[in-house]
């Protein structure tokens, strides 16, 4: 039975992996490397979670003032809805059969008198 000795990671002939002639340990080289590049990663998501945080922090109000604004606008819509609503039911006093018929005031039909005449000019 023959017996093989396994050669180790670096080539060399002791448990470390590195070279008999120079001593250069390429796995150690390679960890080094590999931390360094962990430590330059780290660093840029450091980096950019600080860069987020700092503009999260300088928009912090913007968002409910914005829906502020937005809730302002909303019920300004609304109240001039119920107040023209409010308006027409002011000025309706006739029975549910009568609604569609012309109320006073409203424009009855017949040929609209300006507009024709705008034409004919070249305005409007």
């Amino acid at each position: 039975m023959t017996t093989v000795q396994l050669a180790t990671p670096g080539g060399g002939d002791d448990a470390t992996g590195s070279c008999p002639q120079c001593g250069h340990d390429p796995v150690a080289a390679f960890i080094a490397l590999s931390d360094e590049r962990g430590r330059w990663l780290w660093r840029g998501r450091a980096e950019r979670r600080a860069a987020f945080q700092c503009g999260a922090d300088s928009m912090a109000g913007e968002y409910d003032r914005g829906f502020t604004d937005g809730l302002i606008a909303y019920k300004a819509a609304q109240h001039d809805i119920y107040r023209g609503l409010q308006a027409e039911l002011d000025r309706w006093d006739g029975p549910r059969e009568d609604f569609g018929k012309p109320r006073p005031g409203e424009y009855t039909g017949g040929r609209a008198t300006g507009w024709d005449t705008a034409v004919k000019r070249g305005g409007a």
